[in-house]
């Protein structure tokens, strides 16, 4: 392959994970004597978890012998043919069940093993009627908590695999800030190299927290007062592992100017974490699915996790998220951090605890009935 610089000849990306991989598509796309104008290694957020992956992109240049093949598969892969089938058939099987009886109803959530658990713990009727649905659509053969755990959809990830850059946004009070302070903290206290930056103006007493968790826990902050300069600092963040961002608060005339909008919600390498109090009103949180959708978000962020009184809420929020979940705050900071969870950890948060409740409720009244 040639490596010679072309003139005035248009050019086409080829990318590997590594530099022979990316050699090696360059040769069996165009032949070994490709024009080679540049190769060079890019970061870019990863489609799957909250990190980032390495590649090698190669420039090729073009010629009249040489034509890009940019076909995809002809056709839907099995795998993909057989989900969608799959989803379709529980759609239709729900939209029956709405149609059904009161009587029908009720023998439906019978069925279900895990109907009084999660109803006593708080999860809302209509959520462990569309739980009991899908888990008899697909037969009733999977465990339970494994079926629940599947309808929770969450990153996948560890603290070890969390890095590039994390935007996070929220309405006022949604606890956003004390998950970016926990979430740094934590990355940090893991031998992470971590940066902090808060976005937009900021009340000296916030400026003043920054500086003092910055100092204790030996991680790099700083304040940018317009959108545009993230752009200008991408350069710097090569040196860290997580970029963690700080934003105003949703609704605020900082983040309602398209401008930083455009820069925050179009950057295809920026994990975007909406912060959802899960002590709000369905209503308000009912709206945060449409910022969500708005700001363009890949995850969300349940918050405040210890100010609702019954944790079957979680259960709740999660079934009408649009994304999957990241992180869950757990009340504020200094304090518990923040949590990266899995599905099985999301209910057996739940369960568990309220089982233990159950047995002592049941205790009290055995007591009681034999005085």
């Amino acid at each position: 392959m040639l490596s010679k610089q072309p003139v005035d000849l248009p050019t086409v990306t080829i990318r590997g994970r590594t530099l022979n991989e990316a050699l090696a598509n360059v040769k069996k796309r165009y032949g070994p004597n490709a024009q080679i104008v540049e190769s060079r290694e890019v970061k870019e957020r990863s489609i799957e978890g909250l990190g980032e992956t390495r590649l090698v992109e190669i420039v090729v240049a073009l010629n009249s012998g040489f034509a890009a093949d940019d076909s995809g598969p002809a056709g839907m892969p099995e795998a993909l043919a057989v989900e969608v089938a799959r989803i379709e058939s529980l759609v239709q099987d729900i939209t029956r069940g709405r149609r059904r009886d009161v009587d029908a109803d009720a023998e439906l959530l019978d069925s279900f093993p895990l109907t009084r658990e999660l109803l006593l713990s708080g999860v809302s009727r209509p959520a462990v009627r569309q739980i009991a649905r899908t888990w008899r659509a697909e037969g009733g053969a999977s465990e339970p908590r494994q079926h629940l755990a599947s309808l929770l959809p969450t990153s996948g990830g560890t603290w070890e695999t969390i890095g590039g850059r994390h935007l996070v946004l929220g309405r006022p009070g949604s606890g956003k800030t004390t998950l970016v302070l926990g979430t740094a903290a934590t990355l940090r206290s893991r031998g992470q190299r971590v940066l902090i930056l808060a976005l937009g103006p900021r009340h000296k007493g916030d400026v003043r927290q920054l500086q003092e968790e910055s100092r204790l826990h030996g991680y790099d902050a700083a304040i940018l007062r317009r959108g545009d300069q993230i752009v200008r600092a991408a350069e710097h963040f090569k040196s860290y592992d997580a970029v963690i961002i700080d934003t105003p608060a949703l609704g605020t005339a900082f983040m309602s100017d398209p401008a930083v909008q455009v820069i925050l919600a179009g950057d295809e390498n920026m994990h975007r974490h909406l912060a959802v109090p899960l002590d709000s009103d369905q209503s308000v949180i009912g709206q945060g699915w449409l910022q969500a959708k708005e700001w363009n978000c890949d995850w969300i962020a349940p918050t405040r996790l210890d100010l609702i009184a019954h944790k079957g809420k979680l259960i709740d929020v999660l079934m009408a998220a649009p994304c999957p979940v990241s992180l869950l705050g757990r009340g504020p900071w200094p304090g518990p951090s923040p949590v990266v969870p899995s599905s099985a950890q999301l209910v057996e948060s739940v369960l568990v605890r309220q089982a233990k409740t159950t047995e002592r409720h049941l205790g009290l009244s055995a007591k009681a009935r034999e005085v």
